[in-house]
């Protein structure tokens, strides 16, 4: 078995401020934004964010595009997304995202769960 290695604190801070760098030239240059939320998670799979006073579909289109496995319904997150489609609910392709904070599925309003359900999305309040 092997041993973890503790984190070098020396490496740590010049690679954030390279994420940071790279983040920040790919939304000037890329058409990509920075949003926050509030992750929706449904019973048939589609992954949501509450932003801005609506619910966005998420199209996830990081590597491994498993990006929501590890949230619940209601943590808070912030994302890089592509451009917003209008459609209703909205929709929007995500690069990245990470988690800000916990929350649970009473911080998701209850006309935007109803809304969503009468279009057919069961609101999961767990993973």
């Amino acid at each position: 078995m092997k041993k973890s290695r503790p984190i070098n604190r020396k490496r740590l801070i010049p690679l954030a401020l390279i994420a940071l760098a790279m983040a920040v030239f790919a939304v000037i240059y890329g058409g990509l934004g920075i949003d926050t939320g509030l992750v929706i998670k449904t019973e048939s799979g589609v992954n949501m964010v509450y932003m801005d006073e609506t619910p966005v579909v998420i199209s996830d289109q990081t590597p491994k595009k498993k990006a929501f496995n590890k949230y619940s319904t209601g943590d808070k997150i912030i994302l890089v997304t592509g451009a917003l489609q209008e459609t209703w609910p909205a929709g929007a392709d995500m690069h990245w995202c990470l988690k800000l904070d916990g929350g649970d599925y009473a911080d998701i309003p209850a006309d935007v769960v109803n809304q969503l359900a009468e279009l057919g999305y069961v609101v999961t309040d767990n993973d």
